[in-house]
């Protein structure tokens, strides 16, 4: 046994179960290495503080928040965001959420 192999073995001794588990799950989405599609709805929200600027987030997806100094670096952010997300989901070995139903939706706010 090489020393990178028995130094990783020892560390891995010494994790608990749960940290354990989190490298399996991480281990076996790379096996898999399954792409993961979906289509979601984000919320772009125009900052009118000083700093301007533009925040999304995702409704489906709680915390999954960003935010870019243009509508597009918002949007490309993101797609970044969600990506990291969904690995995330397969890493911890949770359930990824389904797409919106509702692809076509026009979301208009109301302000009274």
């Amino acid at each position: 046994m090489s020393v990178l192999r028995k130094e990783i073995s020892k560390k891995l001794n010494s994790l608990p179960d749960d940290k354990l588990q989190i490298i399996y799950n991480h281990i076996k989405a790379i096996e898999l290495s399954e792409p993961v599609t979906r289509r979601y709805n984000v919320l772009l929200e125009w900052n009118d503080d000083e700093n301007g600027g533009y925040t999304v987030l995702v409704p489906a997806l709680p915390g999954c928040v960003s935010q870019g100094d243009t509508r597009e670096e918002a949007l490309k952010n993101i797609k970044e965001a969600i990506e990291c997300y969904l690995e995330a989901s397969k890493i911890y070995g949770e359930p990824i959420p389904d797409s919106d139903q509702s692809s076509n939706s026009d979301w208009v706010e109301v302000t009274v």
